[in-house]
């Protein structure tokens, strides 16, 4: 009598190579699926300006949850002063009258302080930069907000002015330091895509020899729908306008 082999008899052991091939070929093909849908989602890219860098799409999005518990002081600091330079950035909107004929640059920023009450710096340094001293003439007469009356008077004079927590800075052009502020896209774009392009038009349409992009050394990056913008006062002014000019824009589409 022939004897058969023990693996003859169980030929389910042959095709199991077979079979766990096919479930490995099957689990690699729906894993790349689910990454390719991932990437094409709404709100799965978050590039813009700098994108996610890395991996970019490929990372898979994992929820944070809020921490309980009392407010970090880094985070209250961090709110503080937020609300301090935004309170200066209110009064630069505020309406005056502006007098002075051939006053020095010295008077003219005290005379300013004194009317907005907010210390306002002159960086004389920066001043001598620009060949200047606290003794150049000033002459202007006119009506309108301290932000506009400032361009008027230190533009020709290649000066720019910074925004800090508890005081005004009047430097040099080339030295004024760059701040970073935050912008919700939410509130005039409705997906992470039209957020991308938000970016990219400000980039193009905003001084766009500042951006890095252009030589410069300006940057922001997307992250959800939040714009982080690092860049001189000016290109935060022309930011806010631009994407004021959009909302309203979208305002008069949704009537």
């Amino acid at each position: 009598m022939t004897r058969r082999s023990g693996l003859q008899g169980n030929r389910w052991v042959w095709s199991l190579p077979l079979l766990l091939g096919a479930v490995f070929y099957i689990a690699v093909v729906y894993g790349a699926s689910l990454l390719v849908a991932q990437e094409q989602e709404p709100g799965g890219g978050g590039g813009g300006m700098g994108g996610m860098g890395g991996m970019g799409g490929m990372l898979p999005v994992i929820q944070w949850v809020k921490p309980q518990g009392e407010k970090p002081d880094w985070l209250t600091r961090g709110e503080n002063a937020i609300r301090a330079r935004e309170k200066i950035r209110r009064q630069l909107d505020q309406e005056g009258e502006f007098s002075f004929n051939n006053q020095p640059h010295g008077a003219v920023v005290s005379s300013i302080s004194d009317m907005y009450g907010f210390e306002v710096h002159l960086n004389e340094k920066a001043l001598e930069e620009e060949s200047m001293t606290p003794e150049e003439p000033i002459t202007i007469n006119t009506k309108g907000s301290l932000r506009n009356v400032l361009r008027r008077i230190l533009d020709p004079l290649n000066l720019d002015y910074v925004v800090h927590e508890d005081y005004l800075e009047i430097t040099s052009g080339n030295s004024a330091s760059y701040t970073v502020l935050a912008y919700n896209l939410a509130h005039v774009a409705s997906s992470n895509r039209e957020g991308e392009s938000i970016v990219s038009t400000i980039q193009r349409m905003v001084r766009p020899h500042e951006w890095q992009e252009g030589g410069g050394t300006a940057v922001c990056h997307l992250i959800g729908s939040v714009l982080l913008v690092k860049a001189s006062e000016r290109t935060h002014e022309e930011i806010e306008r631009l994407l004021a000019q959009l909302n309203a824009v979208r305002a008069d589409e949704r009537k």
